[in-house]
């Protein structure tokens, strides 16, 4: 009996036949087994077929909460995973169109089409709609779906016996979980999403069926949807009529398997023209993950994009539908870092990753960015911004941190009259550093690179040339880094672009059993930078982690890669975790201890968490000296934590109600935001020149 193991619950499923993936979703109250009588050997002569148990049904596991449709289309999304399907056709009945129209919309990449048999979806609900219109857009409307599933079940059952059981085991599953409310939560599934879902849709409707009005809905609002209506049939036509209803299907599953053929086939990227590149140097998640949710982004919106950087990542980019492109072999990543491991707070490194990928990314832009195309990239990449001055290209900036962007050297915070000096010392500071100590590593290989592109020679890289003439992107809010003198008008900021984790968006069940086992622990994170996370620093970081948990009596959490990094012998409630997905379980920890990363210090915002700072490079103590001053948490320089310290200051960080009060005011801000759109929104329009400034800096020669 095949179970896969999602987001800490058991998945029962089937599999029969080969060739394109469909995979078929039942309703509220059924099983699988409604489609494997007729339905899996007729269509398994021709497809793979799949069918599963929803969350609570069947042989599937049972949790208290998880039964909206956005959250089964997340367990649908681990089942592809589990089962290596990339692609599929979704058969579903009723409810389950809910959930086969919430993948199309979160995962259209995975989504080739969707039959929606008979759909069941809340805002298509005539009940729903007008309490919507009652209480506003901005709440969702509680209904109960009670009364509706316990009917369904009756009607399942048949007749005696069968209906006393099928009965039974519903009103069980429905005393025992959420299932009748979260069932009739839209979520983001509301008509505006309806018209963004561009998945090729077939809708077959029993003309007897009491829910021939939300059909009618759907297809008003879908953009590429066809209905076809079965004749002296209601809600279960499709196992009334099977035959006629797999008629009136197997063309439009052909047509689904034979565009997804396509789309899946290899193909040569070598003469590809995108309407978006996406450069990156980072070498951590961190760095990686908001480039990506962009990407996603805008290849939602139909934009052809293509992704590069370090090979490393290659298979994450193209697990998400993307097409990748490396600017960095991984055997080229490794020689570069090896120069550098025994000083890990070396600057050079990010220098010659600039200096080492300065050519690729040049390259890269001039085969594959279309005409009308744009580039973004961070300012570090020299390749995008010679790219713009070389060939014209369209090129937004993106930086996810205040850090080394100009206008934003001194916080806003500090009084008026500590600005000046801060400012005057600041800035002396950064020219002391663009003179002694980055443009001696970069300019000499970017000008004979100039030279060879036929452009002249360069004075200076910083302080004018280096970031786009004509869009940067903070990706970060303005209450957390406001703008001082001296700030480039091209500059727009729209927040922290944090995306949901749906492959892994449940805690596996040991982890969730100890978070419930006692208080929230406190969560002590390294670094998932492929060079920053060597051994020996991290064994630092994780021995100091389990004496202050000694001293501090407290339960915690290890999150890190390898095993080797964490200490024998942890004291009794702290844990060793290789990864657990940040959006689920920060908002359970009762602190986050880090060394203050952009990422990590923007997900414990959104978790509305306290946070305690180690930091020890680059952006990080910057970041931690915001965190502090917006009340949110503390910090303290790597080179002077020692246990005591960290644990004194740990104990402050976890009893101040003001911290914990900031946390819950700005985790709120987040909330109310949409960062990924209106990044994407400004990359749009950038392309179309409308809305992005083209200001044009003068370049200083020799």
């Amino acid at each position: 009996m095949p179970k896969a193991f999602i987001h800490g619950i058991e998945v029962h499923y089937q599999t029969k036949g080969s060739g394109p993936d469909v995979v078929m979703i039942h309703g509220l109250a059924a099983n699988l087994s409604q489609w494997y009588v007729y339905y899996f050997p007729r269509l398994g002569e021709h497809y793979r077929v799949t069918a599963y148990d929803l969350r609570g049904h069947g042989l599937s596991g049972q949790t208290d909460s998880g039964y909206s449709s956005r959250s089964l289309a997340g367990d649908l999304l681990g089942l592809l995973d589990h089962l290596n399907i990339r692609r599929a056709t979704l058969v579903a009945h009723s409810f389950g169109s809910s959930i086969a129209l919430h993948a199309a919309l979160l995962y259209p990449e995975r989504v080739s089409g969707a039959v929606l048999l008979d759909p069941v979806v809340p805002c298509a609900n005539r009940w729903y709609r007008l309490l919507r219109l009652w209480t506003g857009k901005d709440r969702e409307p509680q209904l109960d779906a009670t009364s509706g599933i316990l009917k369904v079940a009756s009607s399942l059952g048949g007749d005696g016996a069968r209906s006393g059981q099928a009965m039974a085991r519903t009103r069980t599953l429905l005393d025992r979980t959420l299932l009748g409310r979260e069932s009739m939560q839209a979520q983001d599934l509301n008509r505006d999403a309806l018209k963004k879902i561009h998945t090729p849709v077939l809708m077959l409707a029993g003309k007897r069926s009491p829910f021939r009005a939300e059909s009618r809905y759907l297809r008003r609002f879908l953009p590429h949807c066809r209905t076809v209506e079965i004749a002296d049939a209601g809600h279960f036509h499709a196992f009334e009529k099977p035959q006629a209803t797999i008629e009136r299907m197997r063309d439009f599953l052909d047509d689904c398997a034979e565009t997804s053929a396509k789309e899946l086939a290899p193909v040569s990227i070598r003469n590809a023209r995108y309407d978006a590149v996406i450069l990156t140097i980072g070498a951590s998640l961190g760095e990686i993950n908001p480039n990506l949710a962009i990407a996603r982004s805008l290849a939602r919106r139909g934009y052809r994009v293509l992704f590069a950087g370090n090979s490393n990542y290659e298979s994450a980019v193209r697990d998400a539908g993307l097409d990748f492109e490396a600017s960095m072999t991984r055997q080229e990543y490794e020689a570069c870092a090896q120069r550098y491991r025994e000083s890990p707070d070396d600057y050079r490194f990010l220098l010659d990753l600039m200096r080492r990928q300065m050519r690729a990314d040049y390259r890269i832009v001039a085969g594959h960015c279309a005409p009308q195309g744009v580039v973004a990239a961070p300012i570090s990449c020299l390749g995008a911004r010679l790219a713009r001055e070389k060939l014209g290209v369209s090129l937004v900036n993106l930086t996810l941190q205040p850090f080394g962007l100009r206008g934003y050297e001194v916080r806003a915070d500090l009084p008026a009259y500590a600005r000046p000096a801060a400012r005057t010392m600041s800035l002396g500071f950064a020219a002391l550093a663009r003179n002694w100590a980055l443009e001696p590593h970069l300019l000499p290989a970017l000008n004979a690179f100039r030279v060879e592109l036929g452009l002249p020679p360069l004075r200076h890289i910083y302080g004018g040339w280096i970031e786009s003439p004509q869009c940067i992107l903070g990706l970060f809010p303005e209450w957390f880094a406001m703008p001082g003198p001296g700030v480039l008008p091209q500059i727009r900021l729209t927040g922290f672009p944090l995306e949901e984790e749906p492959a892994f968006s449940r805690i596996p069940a040991h982890v969730a059993e100890f978070l419930e086992s006692g208080p929230p622990p406190v969560l002590f994170f390294y670094s998932t930078s492929l060079r920053l996370s060597h051994l020996e620093a991290a064994k630092m970081f994780f021995h100091l982690a389990a004496q202050v948990c000694e001293i501090c009596g407290c339960r915690a959490l290890l999150l890190h890669g390898s095993r080797d990094a964490i200490p024998s012998g942890l004291p009794a409630g702290v844990r060793h975790e290789e990864y657990l997905p940040f959006g689920e379980v920060f908002p359970r920890a009762s602190a986050v201890v880090h060394l203050g990363g952009i990422g990590t210090t923007a997900q414990a915002l959104r978790a509305g968490v306290p946070q305690l700072i180690l930091p020890r490079y680059f952006d990080q103590p910057d970041n931690a000296d915001r965190v502090r001053s917006l009340g949110v948490g503390d910090w303290i320089p790597w080179r002077k934590a020692t246990p005591q310290r960290v644990a004194n200051a740990l104990t402050a960080v976890l009893q101040s109600r003001r911290i914990a009060s900031n946390c819950r005011t700005y985790a709120a801000a987040i909330a109310s935001s949409d960062p990924i759109r209106e990044t994407c929104d400004w990359i749009e329009s950038l392309r179309f020149a409308e809305r992005a400034e083209a200001l044009q800096f003068p370049v200083e020669t020799r």
